[in-house]
């Protein structure tokens, strides 16, 4: 399985919280398994793409970017650019989008923290396709300056427990939840 092998042993490992994130933990190795070119930009059935969700030190608050062509509060990310380093890409992709250079990953959750398959409309160059999306957790410190990158509208610290005012998407809620419970353990 060549450059593959990695995200699949993480794949393996990993077991989603509910029968949705289950579904999409298996559709992402089948989709891995079938498709070389899976972590191209460019592959016209879709492609692997790395977000990251990122939590201040004391996991209570959360840093939001508005997604301008997608119009909603997400977590980061974005495309692998051909990289297998699904892990590094999620970095990367917060890291360019919110500027911060405190960003660290939760201690103990290291791996894949989340994953989710979702649909994304035709643009002129590419049809209809999945992003399948793998998803790390991170912290960052709050006070650092962030700025938002050309791919946002806004950035914005909004508290764990009041983010799903800004996105209701069942994924982004699981996410959201994972967080707050993991936060709850961490801290207590």
């Amino acid at each position: 399985m060549d450059k593959r092998n990695n995200l699949l042993q993480l794949l393996n490992k990993f077991k989603g919280v509910d029968e949705q994130e289950e579904k999409s933990r298996l559709e992402i190795i089948d989709f891995v398994k079938s498709n070389p070119e899976c972590f191209d930009n460019d592959f016209k059935l879709g492609h692997i793409t790395g977000s990251a969700l990122v939590v201040d030190k004391g996991f209570i608050y959360m840093l939001l970017t508005y997604h301008p062509v997608i119009d909603k509060w997400l977590q980061f990310g974005g495309h692998s650019d051909s990289d297998p380093d699904v892990l590094t890409t999620a970095f990367r992709e917060a890291e360019e989008e919110s500027g911060l250079k405190s960003l660290q990953l939760v201690p103990g959750h290291e791996g894949i923290f989340d994953v989710d398959v979702h649909p994304i409309p035709p643009k002129v160059d590419m049809p209809f396709h999945n992003h399948y999306d793998i998803r790390v957790f991170l912290t960052a410190d709050m006070d650092e300056l962030y700025v938002a990158s050309h791919e946002s509208k806004e950035l914005k610290w909004v508290e764990l427990n009041e983010a799903e005012k800004y996105n209701q998407q069942p994924a982004f809620l699981r996410l959201v939840k994972k967080a707050r419970d993991l936060g709850k353990n961490l801290t207590s």
